[in-house]
């Protein structure tokens, strides 16, 4: 589908813009320039990064470009970040606030590092609703499948001032019984300034400004909110939707889920008394609506996965003043407004030639607060916008599996990928589902492109490093052979052993190991059977990423979310299979890259060749030959090979290794570290997962 011609037009340039102070009337000037220059027909796309973590973006970026979406306002965290921000995104450009959310001591270590960015990206959001523009807030570890405004201008979907994807986390079938929204990913359309999705967005930054200019006591000294929540943007969404569902301030997520252990322990019937009756008043006033035949547009069939979709949403009311009720728990704002939150309105006031809000806290403008229109608020649907976790991993996401052959998603965000590195699990599952651009992670990093080459400085000094060149490569990798017995593998243990045997291989021929994955229709990642690894929805262990290696068909390869860490990965401790495969297409015109005898371990160590190649049908690990350290690298020494890129196993190995030695000693460190080839490691977490 393609956008309509109004959101394709060129953009106004900018590279660097700042937007003033975040106190003062001079900044509303800066954010109109940055906005005019960054928007088309008042649609605006805002995204927040650092220079630190710009990679990403610039994947998010690119996606948005490859769709013909270019009004994309990059925000950073200073001036200086936002000239190398700039220059990684030239057709985003950046704009800084020079307002910093304080966080101090001892809490940086409690919250997230982006939180004050985060912070100012909400500012930036509000202020923007103030000016009539309508907002796109999206976080940068984002995948657009397809154009979202396709949907968002057309009923049903164009009937809602806010879509936000559901904080569903594990299953998208949750999404029946989810009421809680994700902080990164919502848009905002037509929303009144001085409306309820307006005072939503508003009442985000609002929160934690008034909780600071009072020092927390009345929040987390007081009344024993959790650090976390009183910064977290999500929480402050959280508790403002309660608000707008009821028509009152309230703080429905702060007081059922935000308490302190210490002080749920020591209040335990009290604290389910305010649950009880939170929820209840929820129920009764701020029902969650949901339509479950909604119809869509026929040409929407394939992506939805039918012509009906279940819709949850609410009704948004302005809040207006009321009683506090002790039955909810505590009222957590102070009596009166600080200097913060006062500059705060003052703010809001002037960006918009129109009223402000009836003030809920006020009784006096209780009656004109009930009185304003109402607006709604919808829980996108999973095939508009959800997480991989809970959609992507079964395959949704995948276009050799979805009828048509595209995927069955809009906005897809990667979000919540456990047990991974996150700046890893995150650019994988790109990779997996074939939206990773590597020419710009080339034209970021470099010859240092992979994993490998992150966390260490030490790449091989040569011409291959030169600009335009490849860092040089010595690799250890399964033969393909062995590789296609990976399908006949009974449990994790056979599979770990092998990942263990092909890292001390390596570790002793001074070669980086490629790390296998598995056939997805193996049978303990195929738990319901080779069926579930080749059709929607996917039936797979949940710790694995599916992705096909070709576009057609289903054989779907599953990579393990273990490998997925920097103990793994960085400093040469291993390449991906998916690095591999793009690894070796752009070396594919050089010798020695395929497999044949000259490159190939067999059975012996004394010779090349393969002499004893894996039995179809039986696990690998039904035969491991065991052979001295001393013979392998004898034989295979990277001074005796080095002009030979790859080496391949053709079976696994065992070696018999000299005890007490330093580099023993070394092997053994190196494989607890890494995640994927320790034991005990795993098997914790199977104990402790719930």
């Amino acid at each position: 589908m393609s956008l309509p011609a109004l959101f394709r037009a060129p953009l106004k340039h900018t590279t660097h813009c700042p937007l003033g102070s975040a106190l003062g009337p001079p900044s509303a000037l800066g954010l109109r320039k940055a906005l005019a220059a960054r928007s088309y027909k008042q649609e605006v796309i805002l995204m927040a990064t650092d220079s630190e973590h710009v990679l990403g973006a610039m994947q998010a970026v690119g996606n948005l470009l490859r769709l013909g979406l270019e009004h994309v306002m990059m925000l950073s965290s200073s001036g200086s970040d936002c000239v190398r921000v700039a220059a990684a995104l030239p057709s985003a450009g950046c704009v800084w606030l020079d307002w910093e959310l304080p966080v101090l001591g001892a809490e940086r270590d409690l919250v997230p590092a982006a939180v004050p960015l985060w912070h100012n990206r909400y500012r930036i959001a509000a202020r923007a609703v103030r000016m009539r523009y309508n907002v796109f807030l999206v976080d940068t570890d984002v995948i657009f499948f397809d154009d979202p405004y396709v949907y968002f201008k057309s009923p049903p979907f164009a009937n809602f001032t806010i879509i936000n994807q559901p904080e569903v986390l594990y299953d998208q079938s949750d999404y029946a019984i989810e009421t809680e929204p994700n902080g990164g990913v919502l848009y905002i359309q037509n929303a009144a300034p001085d409306g309820p999705a307006a005072w939503l967005l508003a009442e985000v930054v609002h929160r934690i400004l008034r909780w600071i200019e009072n020092g927390f006591q009345k929040s987390r000294y007081q009344h024993h909110i959790a650090t976390w929540c009183n910064y977290m943007d999500q929480d402050g969404l959280r508790d403002g939707l309660t608000s707008v569902r009821l028509g009152r301030i309230f703080f429905g997520f702060s007081v059922r889920d935000c308490r302190t252990s210490d002080w749920r322990v020591a209040n335990p019937e009290r604290h389910q008394e305010i649950v009880n009756a939170v929820l209840d008043l929820l129920n009764d006033e701020g029902t969650v609506h949901q339509d479950e035949q909604v119809e869509l547009p026929p040409a929407w069939g394939l992506v939805a996965g039918g012509r009906n979709v279940t819709f949850r949403y609410y009704t948004m009311r302005m809040p207006a003043y009321s009683a506090w009720d002790e039955r909810y728990g505590p009222y957590l704002y102070p009596l009166t407004r600080g200097p913060l939150s006062k500059q705060w309105l003052g703010q809001l006031r002037g960006d918009c030639e129109c009223p402000l809000w009836p003030d809920p806290e006020d009784p006096d403008a209780s009656l004109a607060a009930k009185a304003m229109p109402l607006e709604h608020f919808l829980l996108a649907p999973p095939f508009l916008m959800l997480n991989w976790f809970a959609r992507g991993r079964k395959g949704f996401w995948h276009p050799p599996l979805t009828p048509g052959g595209a995927p069955q998603q809009v906005v897809g965000h990667l979000h919540y990928i456990p047990g991974t590195s996150p700046a890893i699990g995150k650019a994988v599952v790109r990779m997996a589902v074939g939206q990773y651009d590597w020419l710009l992670a080339r034209q970021m990093l470099g010859p240092r492109m992979y994993f490998l080459h992150q966390g260490t400085d030490a790449v091989q000094p040569g011409p291959e490093t030169q600009p335009g060149g490849w860092a040089p490569l010595h690799l250890l990798a399964l033969h393909p052979s062995l590789e296609s017995g990976l399908a006949f593998t009974r449990s994790w243990e056979e599979y770990m052993e092998l990942l263990r045997g092909l890292a001390t291989v390596a570790k002793i021929l001074q070669r980086v190991p490629v790390w296998p994955d598995t056939p997805c229709t193996a049978p303990w990642i195929a738990e319901a059977g080779a069926e579930g690894a080749a059709s929607l929805p996917l039936t797979i262990r949940q710790e694995f990423v599916p992705y096909s290696k070709s576009t057609a068909g289903v054989n779907l390869s599953c990579m393990w979310l273990p490998l997925l860490t920097d103990r793994c990965l960085y400093g040469g401790r291993g390449m991906l299979a998916l690095e591999f495969e793009h690894w070796r297409d752009q070396m594919r015109m050089l010798p020695c890259i395929e497999p044949d005898e000259r490159s190939t371990i067999g059975r012996l160590a004394a010779g090349p060749g393969s002499s004893m190649p894996a039995t179809n049908g039986t696990t690998p690990t039904a035969r491991i030959l065991s052979l001295s350290r001393d013979d392998v690298a004898r034989t295979w020494s990277l001074k005796r090979t080095s002009d030979l890129k790859v080496l391949y196993l053709l079976n696994p190995l065992r070696l018999i290794l000299p005890k007490g030695t330093e580099e023993t000693n070394k092997l053994v460190e190196v494989l607890s570290d890494c995640k994927a080839t320790n034991h005990d490691e795993i098997v914790l977490v199977a104990v402790t997962v719930p």
